[in-house]
């Protein structure tokens, strides 16, 4: 029994080996780039393996699944490293960014959650016609609000308690699914805030314009001027290439740095979940909360973000 627990645990420990590398080839394959996704799978699996080597003290065996770890852990090590304080001399801003899913009918599960957080602005994706009659009763306590529903995965709900000096509605890519481009003021700072939804990659297709949107919203930001935000469910992991692609060429930070990975789908599977709603920030900016929120009925959960610049 021993010597088949062993057998099956090195027969792992292998597979976790080739994914892990794999993985490191995700730009040049769209199956490739799926493996990307499970950087801390991969990690705890091989951290797994380690504890049984150990336990059975095979030498050998603990030096290649310390390799395995130490293949995934560069990555996930930003996100728990120390924060940079920032300066004190700061405006803040909290905001909420969820997917309802379009299909989903717990509306008031969604907006009392937005509510707790008392946020200056709320954005929901997936928002349907049905979502958009929902969500008019948030227009009270924020009375500047911007409604694109579809009836399709693509429509778009902003609301917020600052005036929305800029509204600017985009099609970033060939996809023509909406972005949303805001401009809001608060102690006289501006922060212009990109609101996206790519196209979720569950072909070819989906994969290349969902890659063709991130370039684009990347190139959109780097020549944004001021503090700058892109944030929304991006259908991709921080460990893609395309998701380090729009990082590094928009010119921003992963809000989620410091803070952990807070995966964020599917939500109804909690042991195999991956962030897949994000924000990126400017380097003058400083993130003082980031957070997931409670299940809303959505297969994401929400995201609540609480920046100062």
């Amino acid at each position: 029994m021993k010597a088949f627990f062993v057998r099956r645990t090195e027969a792992l420990c292998a597979l976790v080996f080739l994914l892990s590398m794999a993985a490191w080839f995700g730009s040049t394959s769209y199956y490739l780039e799926l493996l990307t996704h499970f950087r801390m799978h991969y990690l705890v699996l091989a951290l797994l393996c380690l504890l049984v080597f150990t336990w059975i003290g095979r030498w050998k065996l603990i030096v290649v699944a310390v390799f395995v770890a130490g293949i995934n852990l560069p990555s996930l090590l930003p996100a728990y490293l120390p924060a940079d304080p920032g300066s004190k001399d700061t405006t803040s801003l909290r905001i909420v960014s969820a997917n309802v899913h379009a299909d989903n009918d717990q509306y008031t599960a969604f907006i009392s959650w937005a509510r707790k957080q008392k946020p200056d602005v709320i954005i929901a994706y997936e928002v349907t016609p049905a979502w958009g009659k929902a969500l008019k009763p948030l227009e009270v306590d924020y009375p500047y609000f911007v409604q694109i529903p579809r009836h399709d995965n693509f429509g778009i709900s902003v609301f917020s308690r600052l005036p929305l000096e800029k509204q600017k509605l985009l099609h970033l890519g060939s996809a023509a699914v909406p972005t949303l481009l805001l401009q809001v003021t608060s102690a006289k700072r501006t922060l212009s805030i990109l609101a996206t939804h790519p196209l979720p990659p569950i072909n070819e297709e989906f994969f290349a314009k969902r890659n063709e949107q991130l370039d684009a919203v990347a190139a959109y930001m780097a020549k944004l001027k001021g503090s700058r935000m892109v944030i929304g469910d991006f259908n991709v992991s921080q460990w893609s290439p395309y998701f380090i692609g729009l990082r590094d060429r928009g010119g921003l930070k992963n809000a989620r740095d410091s803070f952990g990975i807070l995966p964020t789908w599917p939500a109804s599977l909690p042991g195999l979940m991956i962030p897949l709603d994000h924000c990126l920030v400017s380097p003058d900016m400083t993130v003082k909360d980031i957070r997931v929120g409670d299940g809303i009925g959505s297969d994401h959960l929400p995201l609540f973000v609480h920046v100062a610049f």
